[in-house]
């Protein structure tokens, strides 16, 4: 990165060293090359930036470097274009390490992106592969992903998509259906006034194919109590962990 000046004849090596040069006080603007690069943690913190690829078949980015710290966290003040990438999920056994977390006061647009595991030919081994980890977890943020494609997205511990405008108090740990409706409307009473600035995220033009729940099993002396739930049938699956995960105040939209 040292011997490189940002300048398309000579860039730098790593987009963490980029956007630590970029000028935070104006839009910077980051344009990656064809390839495939491996992303340290980035922390953004009131800047506004542009991160380009060179189109999601030609510019590839992946954090198997930091899997179980995520990738980008968005802080307040952040107003982040993120463009024309492919994005491939790396295993990641810690649940609190998102591709992208989008904090309280930061916007985010995602545009003409794929996102992928990095297991396309076959599936994961539950015994030692693991997806625990959101790909986006959106926390009182505003924005929206648009002309995205999911594919071959697994997910052993949580919703690869999380839409937290408010504080969300269902119990995850149950499939009690009144459980949890009765865990929503409680949290909705508690949220109504708490927030007074209006929040909005949308999805649009966003295709999943082959998104797998499934449980990892830990590999034991004796046999399996019960079957590897990802070589099940969907309708036999005893997971509930949906796509998309949703904590909604009055006061936020979700289109």
């Amino acid at each position: 990165d040292i011997t490189g000046s940002g300048e398309i004849e000579e860039p730098f090596q790593s987009l963490s060293y980029s956007y630590a040069r970029v000028d935070k006080q104006s839009l910077a603007q980051i344009l990656v090359q064809s390839g495939l690069f491996n992303v340290s943690y980035i922390t953004l913190n009131s800047a506004q930036v542009l991160i380009q690829g060179q189109g999601y078949h030609l510019s590839a980015l992946t954090n198997e470097i930091m899997p179980n710290e995520g990738m980008f966290w968005l802080q307040s003040g952040v107003i982040m274009h993120f463009e024309d990438f492919t994005l491939i999920q790396s295993q990641c056994k810690n649940k609190e390490a998102p591709m992208f977390e989008v904090g309280d006061g930061a916007k985010i647009r995602i545009q003409r992106c794929n996102f992928r595991s990095n297991h396309i030919d076959k599936m994961p081994d539950v015994t030692k592969d693991f997806y625990n980890s959101p790909i986006i977890r959106i926390i009182r943020g505003q924005g929206g992903i648009y002309d995205v494609l999911f594919f071959k997205i697994y997910t052993s511990g949580n919703s690869p998509i999380q839409i937290l405008q408010g504080i969300d108090d269902m119990n995850w740990d149950t499939t009690d259906l009144t459980a949890r409706l009765d865990a929503s409307k409680a949290q909705q009473a508690a949220t109504t006034y708490q927030y007074k600035t209006p929040n909005k995220f949308e999805m649009k033009n966003c295709t999943f194919k082959q998104v797998f729940p499934y449980k990892g099993n830990s590999p034991s002396a004796g046999p399996p109590a019960i079957p590897d739930s990802i070589t099940l049938a969907d309708n036999e699956r005893h997971e509930f962990t949906p796509t998309i995960r949703l904590a909604m105040t009055p006061r936020s939209t979700f289109n």
